[in-house]
């Protein structure tokens, strides 16, 4: 049998198999699409008053401190910051950058932050929550999005990502927080 005609049966072999997965994976999203939402959220202590942290992730420009990844915060539309202050941010992704465009969803001073950013065609909700603890406070992050069908097969991957930035991006607003004091 000529070698073209067992690459070609190989190729239509994992042709039929990706249709397959792709499908089985729209079934399963169209039954309970809400299975295939990412929700990250991670905690941290931290030794100063939730005043202090929320006035620190409330200043946008704060953000290229929380992650190495954030190249730039511009404020695209007049102060003070609330519901429905929109922002850019410029963050590095390998060799390239990109823009994301976030919206602030909900503001409670000093206890709730929400954000609605918008990158690469797809939503990402999140936000911090700020709760007073022992003396100083507690800062969870906030992360959900929808996967597509293609990037539901790299979830658990993608998971494992968010919460490792979310969990180094508390451990630097504590380091930001607690020498500034």
């Amino acid at each position: 049998m000529p070698i073209q005609l067992v690459v070609a049966g190989v190729a239509l072999i994992l042709l039929i198999a990706l249709t397959l997965t792709r499908l089985i994976l729209w079934f399963l999203i169209a039954r309970n699409p809400s299975a295939y939402m990412l929700h990250i959220e991670e905690s941290r202590a931290i030794a100063r008053p939730p005043e202090a942290a929320f006035a620190f992730l409330a200043d946008l420009g704060n953000d290229t401190i929380l992650s190495p990844r954030v190249t730039a915060v511009e404020l695209t539309s007049p102060e003070p910051l609330g519901v429905g202050t929109t922002y850019r941010e410029t963050i590095r992704v390998g060799p390239t950058t990109q823009s994301i465009s976030c919206v602030v969803t909900d503001y409670e001073f000093p206890h709730h932050l929400g954000l609605s950013c918008q990158y690469a065609g797809r939503t990402l909700l999140g936000g911090y929550r700020v709760a007073p603890h022992d003396a100083g406070c507690v800062v969870t992050t906030l992360s959900e999005f929808t996967h597509t069908t293609a990037s539901l097969l790299f979830a658990p991957l993608t998971k494992s990502m968010i919460r490792r930035e979310c969990r180094a991006a508390l451990h630097r607003l504590q380091i930001a927080l607690e020498s500034s004091r």
